[in-house]
């Protein structure tokens, strides 16, 4: 019983299932719904269901997840659209290609070298000079988006363009070209270029020290002439005979070593080659002028005939410094506090004011030939010399001075600065004081005459005349013209003028005791 039952039942089933799935519809009995072949449940409005129409669907062809704008097909029967297509359109505006599609990004790559300027349009379809991101290598950084050698994965060439867009041109690749403005070959290291090759009117290095002389440059020779012409920052060197560190050229005295270049009388020759180191005019006496440079361990400065000389002990100057002696013209007589004195003859020690670290020894020599106590060319007794510094009397009489040597005719002394110094004859005090002394033309002869204001133990005088200033004077009468007293007046004729050019004259008064003065001398032009 059961067993028949069972079989009615699934017979039933099979029956309706078969109606169901064969896809037709059941009669129109005019009822209100209608149904499809999937489900008994599945059923829509009558008259939705079309049964002579069409209904339209649209699908997502490219799989983009966008659907189609366009209809993809038909179907007769209400919901027989394929699986993933809609009824109602999309909005994809090309089904057929997954690139495009709405809100799709664009970036410009005009020159269609994968590299994109970073301008992006956003829109469904494709634009001429625009792709999306994945088929670019770079969506930014083209520099010019119009050469497709120009990007940031290009190769940077010499060719002033900034070929792969890192801001920088031709970087690494040019060189740096110097200016040669005077055509030697040789640049100037500050007046530069950077270029793929080199230039007109520049050179690759940059070792030319004056670019606008041609003769100056690391190849051309030294000279002497206060350039450095060879480029080396050394100038004139090799030319430095004396060792003095200075250039002989600008040296004032190349033969001699002194670097302090000391020149006293600025004629342009230093002291130590100057024969006349304190006379621009040079008209001094060769023979008592001298110069020497002398350095820390001292030295020996001497004249040439031996008149004077200068010892410089050790540590006495601390560099090497120009000294120099310089016979002046002295007067034939001298005032000091002590009175009128003869002076011998007086010279003038440069660097005047130069002070010494210890004393400095000066040696005065006068000639005695025949050794009788009296010095040549004059009737003074060695006995009364001194020694003068700026007219000053800086010794006493030889006689009681221990550095006065009478025997040898040397006066020696010590100083620690230089000035002028004067080897003079000194008597007693004043003897006899003039009021005014001359020489003139008279009768074809030559009159001279005096006038004294005082006359202290005065016992005579004696004219003297010489053909020039510092020659040697002749004595002119054969006895002591006697001394009359205060303010008396003299006169003496010398009738033994020959010479056109003139003479001069000098006065010496003798006193009681034997010491003479001389006075200033006198000249007269003429006969």
């Amino acid at each position: 019983m059961i067993r028949k039952t069972a079989f009615l039942s699934l017979l039933l089933i099979f029956l309706f299932n078969t109606t169901i799935f064969s896809g037709t519809a059941l009669p129109d009995t005019g009822q209100t719904k209608c149904y499809r072949g999937v489900s008994p449940y599945d059923e829509i409005p009558c008259a939705d269901a079309g049964q002579d129409g069409a209904y339209e669907y649209f699908c997502d062809d490219d799989s983009d997840t966008y659907i189609d704008s366009s209809i993809d097909g038909t179907c007769t029967v209400s919901g027989c659209e394929p699986q993933g297509c809609q009824t109602t359109p999309g909005d994809d505006c090309n089904d057929s290609n997954p690139l495009e599609h709405p809100n799709q990004n664009w970036y410009q790559d005009t020159d269609n070298d994968l590299y994109s300027s970073g301008d992006i349009t956003v829109q469904c379809s494709r634009l001429a000079g625009y792709i999306i991101a994945s088929e670019l290598t770079a969506t930014s950084g083209d520099c010019n988006d119009e050469n497709t050698a120009v990007n940031p994965g290009a190769a940077e060439t010499c060719d002033k363009i900034d070929n792969n867009c890192d801001g920088q041109i031709d970087e690494g690749l040019t060189t740096t070209y110097y200016r040669d403005a005077d055509s030697d070959t040789y640049g100037d290291a500050v007046a530069t270029i950077n270029a793929c090759s080199q230039p007109a009117g520049y050179v690759s290095n940059n070792a030319d020290c004056n670019d606008s002389n041609a003769a100056i440059n690391p190849g051309a020779t030294e000279i002497c002439d206060g350039i450095d012409n060879d480029c080396d920052r050394q100038i004139d060197e090799g030319f430095d005979a004396d060792s003095d560190t200075m250039p002989d050229c600008s040296d004032n005295c190349s033969s001699e070593a002194n670097t302090d270049q000391s020149d006293v009388d600025y004629d342009g020759v230093g002291d130590v080659c100057d024969v006349c180191p304190d006379d621009k005019t040079n008209t001094c006496n060769t023979n008592r002028s001298a110069g020497q440079s002398i350095g820390s361990g001292g030295g020996r400065l001497s004249t040439p005939d031996g008149s004077i000389s200068i010892t410089v002990p050790t540590g006495a100057l601390n560099t090497d410094t120009s000294l120099s002696i310089t016979e002046i013209g002295t007067s034939y007589e001298i005032s000091t506090k002590l009175g009128k004195g003869i002076a011998l003859f007086g010279v003038s020690i440069q660097r005047k004011g130069l002070v010494f670290n210890i004393p400095i020894t000066i040696t005065f020599t006068w000639p005695d030939t025949d050794n009788d106590g009296t010095i040549d060319g004059t009737n003074i007794n060695e006995e009364n010399v001194r020694i003068t510094k700026d007219n000053l009397v800086l010794t006493d009489k030889c006689k009681f001075e221990s550095g006065c040597n009478a025997t040898a005719n040397t006066f020696t002394f010590q100083i620690l600065s230089l000035s002028e110094f004067t080897l003079a004859a000194f008597g007693e005090p004043t003897l006899a004081e003039l009021s005014y002394f001359a020489a003139s033309l008279y009768k074809g002869n030559v009159l001279v005459k005096w006038e004294t204001t005082t006359e202290i133990d005065c016992a005579g005088f004696n004219v003297w005349r010489s053909e020039t200033e510092n020659g040697e004077h002749t004595k002119l009468n054969q006895s002591l013209i006697p001394c009359k007293g205060d303010g008396s007046q003299y006169e003496f004729i010398d009738k033994t003028t020959t010479k056109e050019n003139g003479y001069y004259y000098k006065l010496e008064d003798i006193d009681l005791h034997g010491t003479s003065t001389f006075h200033n001398p006198v000249s007269v032009t003429g006969k």
